[in-house]
């Protein structure tokens, strides 16, 4: 007996139209909004300059020929990048939800043992 296979065949142009609809947007914007408060939440507050910088936005990104949204979170401080190397806080702030997130765990918990025996060391005098 043999199997029949179904073959479904999208419009693209339809397809497009359906990805870029608000309530699409608006879908993504409401997953992005928990991941955003929760890296506000985890941010150090030296100047409070790290924490506000955060900011989330949708954009479109052409994947297989078709533009589809993606929501994305950053941080725009000039110190970022060092904070973020150091702290891994958009990765804590994802929870899981990003990818090689369990390789990286080790390297962001070490990265921290490390920062905070550095902050110690510099509150206890030494260097």
């Amino acid at each position: 007996m043999s199997k029949k296979r179904n073959h479904i065949e999208f419009h693209t142009g339809q397809l497009s139209a359906l990805l870029h609809d608000p309530g699409v947007v608006a879908v993504i914007n409401a997953e992005l909004q928990p991941v955003l408060s929760e890296a506000r939440h985890l941010a150090p507050v030296d100047t409070g300059a790290y924490k506000a910088a955060f900011r989330s936005y949708v954009e479109t990104v052409k994947v297989n020929g078709l533009d589809r949204p993606v929501g994305r979170l950053e941080n725009t401080d000039r110190k970022a990048g060092l904070i973020e190397s150091r702290m891994g806080i958009l990765a804590k702030a994802l929870g899981g939800r990003a990818r090689g997130l369990r390789r990286e765990n080790s390297r962001v918990r070490a990265a921290d043992r490390k920062y905070e025996r550095q902050v110690k060391r510099e509150e206890s005098g030494g260097f």
